[in-house]
């Protein structure tokens, strides 16, 4: 007998006729012994297995597993024997593609035993492994060692970004550490652990060109991407951005395959399945028991894929309040789901009541959630956009710090920009038509006195002091909550006991919106403030 088998658990009786890996395995490595503790890890413990159980148990064995090779590894290179460093390096590698040490063992034993070959097969792994998985190139130093040892330049020609772009657009530059956070929340999504990614950020940084593009990535790589996106003009309509997952090829097609009742229920979000199978009766259920059915329903639809999946949900700001209910149930109900949900969102756009706030805590709560903000470009990576658009022997130093200073690293500005003819001489600088658009649709966001004080604030210029608008617009407490309302709309940003547009070119377009005979009486009304807060120094004024 060899098992006791109770009615809530199983356990394992030892006996001399039997053994059992996991428990060799570690009695191995407890008593010292990690040669024959290496022999015994075969592999990952029970892989299809993805029970909460399983997965901690199975993380536990393979880092101990990497450490009992680690060693071996290092070990066995100090003493010069190449053969077992290579063994134990090789493991290291097969357990984590992404252990340097383990490859620079690796190489140094090939070199060793004179197998120029598979020394250069080991790096382009190695380098494949970490471009393909968290889109990163190998180190100098490594690179270094691979032409000392080996007299051979690596494989280069794979960039850290998969693809150039999409069709229509720019190259898709710089965002190595957002690509980074992202391969590496895959890869844990991918192990079996749902979860969402908030991509933030203000309009035109990238938050979408970051998604599609990693998108590209996984489809590249044969695993299926479903994408779909609100629209402020939809006025919010119900199921909006789930309607259109459900109706993608994979999630569509995986419908056939369920049970009528999950199909009976999907049917009312996609009237086109109606009249294939018959309605159930509505009966006595309560609303909140047909709204749970249906949470299952879709459920089923998008976890019945028999491998990892991306889902792309555009402006999450826009989104209605089911579609937003459905993901924070999705991922509680599933968390062993390997699914990576992508949502796109502009935290200074939410309106009052939308749900994503507390769902969101609640998902942190739960380690099921993780925020990438989005930062502009720095200017090294805003002038190798640019390159990109109109080549490089156009982009000298100068015109690149012109453009940087101009867009501040706003990519979407940088390209409307270069596609606009921008130049040293241009007359316009960036301002676009669609750049305009951009930026007074954030300015139309406000209240009709929000707009005022950012029109006050304009005239001021790009830094001013709280109270130094209370002298043009009075009423102290007023002030303070229309400066608010302006800094949670992401228009000012708070430098300590002054203000400052977000963007200069926010404040370009809010003067450009007052209209002339306004515009001349708060120039005037703001010189006289200006006159009053620094006394008679004549360039302030001025």
């Amino acid at each position: 007998m060899f098992a006791d088998i109770g009615p809530k658990s199983v356990r394992w009786l030892k006996a001399d006729a039997s053994t059992v890996d996991v428990l060799s395995f570690r009695d191995a490595v407890a008593s010292g012994d990690l040669e024959h503790a290496s022999l015994i890890y075969r592999g990952d413990l029970l892989p299809s297995c993805y029970d909460e159980w399983a997965l901690a148990e199975r993380e536990s064995l393979r880092t101990e597993a990497l450490a009992v090779h680690r060693q071996l590894a290092e070990t066995a290179a100090e003493r010069g024997d190449h053969f077992s460093a290579l063994r134990h390096a090789t493991a290291v590698s097969d357990l984590d593609f992404a252990d340097e040490a383990a490859v620079r063992i690796e190489l140094k034993a090939h070199h060793a035993l004179g197998d120029r070959t598979a020394g250069l097969r080991a790096f382009r792994r190695y380098a494949e492994g970490i471009r393909d998985e968290l889109a990163i190139d190998p180190s100098a130093e490594i690179v270094a060692l691979c032409r000392e040892l080996f007299a051979d330049p690596p494989d280069r020609e794979r960039q850290v970004s998969p693809r150039s772009g999409i069709t229509g657009a720019s190259k898709f530059v710089g965002r190595v550490p957002e690509w980074r956070k992202l391969a590496e929340t895959w890869l844990q999504a991918r192990s079996g652990r749902s979860h969402l990614v908030l991509l933030t950020g203000e309009s035109g940084i990238g938050k979408t060109r970051l998604a599609q593009e990693f998108g590209l990535h996984l489809k590249a790589h044969g695993h299926e991407v479903a994408t779909a996106r609100a629209y402020e003009a939809a006025g919010r309509l119900p199921w909006g951005p789930v309607i259109d997952l459900l109706r993608t090829t994979g999630i569509k097609r995986r419908l056939q395959a369920l049970d009528e009742p999950w199909i009976a229920e999907i049917a009312r979000l996609l009237p086109e399945l109606r009249g294939t199978i018959p309605q159930p009766p509505n009966g006595s259920s309560t609303q909140v028991a047909r709204r749970h059915r249906l949470f299952d329903a879709v459920c089923a639809a998008i976890a019945a894929h028999d491998g990892a999946q991306m889902i792309i949900i555009d402006d999450l700001q826009w989104c209605d309040v089911e579609t937003i209910e459905f993901i924070g149930y999705f991922l509680r109900s599933h968390p062993q789901t390997p699914i990576m949900i992508v949502g796109t969102v502009r935290w200074e756009e939410l309106t009052d009541g939308q749900p994503l706030p507390g769902i969101v805590d609640a998902l942190r709560r739960d380690q099921a959630v993780t925020t990438i903000a989005i930062r502009p470009l720095d200017k090294a990576s805003t002038a190798a956009l640019a390159a990109t658009m109109r080549g490089p022997d156009e982009i000298d130093a100068g015109l690149a710090a012109l453009l940087w200073n101009e867009t501040e690293g706003n990519p979407l500005f940088i390209v409307e920009a270069m596609q606009g003819g921008f130049s040293a001489e241009s007359e316009q600088g960036v301002l676009t038509p669609t750049i305009r658009s951009v930026l007074r649709a954030r300015l139309d966001q406000l209240t009709d006195s929000g707009r005022q004080l950012a029109e006050v604030a304009a005239i001021f210029g790009r830094s001013f002091s709280a109270r130094a608008l209370e002298s043009v617009m009075g009423a102290d407490e007023a002030v303070a909550e229309l400066l608010d309302e302006l800094w949670r709309r992401r228009i000012l940003i708070d430098r300590g006991r002054m203000y400052d547009f977000s963007h200069d070119k926010l404040r370009e377009v809010a003067i450009e919106l007052i209209n002339p005979a306004r515009r001349r009486r708060l120039h005037r009304m703001v010189a006289e403030a200006l006159a009053h807060e620094h006394g008679s120094d004549p360039a302030t004024s001025a």
